[in-house]
């Protein structure tokens, strides 16, 4: 087994990321404990990342902690195809 070199980023530093040419996954504390789908939660980071780092696909890992502990089997790796907002939402002048 190889091993595989991991760094972690703030959220911030995404414009600097998605160049680097690797692997870039979004990791964010999960509250829902549906073992299924996330949980809401995600639906406000990923309306964030349409706006501030464009449309395409994003891989994200919800990390959840089911009796105060990570554990892997718990957590819930996916990938958004994130779309582009709607205009109205872009006009100048509007707070993003």
């Amino acid at each position: 087994m190889d091993d595989v070199a991991s760094n972690i980023h703030r959220a911030l530093q995404w414009g600097a990321l998605k160049d680097f040419g690797g692997k870039v996954v979004l990791a964010f504390a999960d509250p829902c404990a549906a073992a299924t789908h996330p949980g809401w939660a995600l639906r406000n980071l990923a309306a964030m990342a349409a706006v501030r780092w464009g449309p395409g696909a994003l891989e994200v890992l919800c990390v959840r902690r089911p009796g105060g502990r990570v554990t892997a089997a718990a957590c819930l790796r996916l990938t958004l195809h994130l779309t582009p907002p709607p205009a109205e939402l872009l006009a100048p002048g509007r707070a993003v």
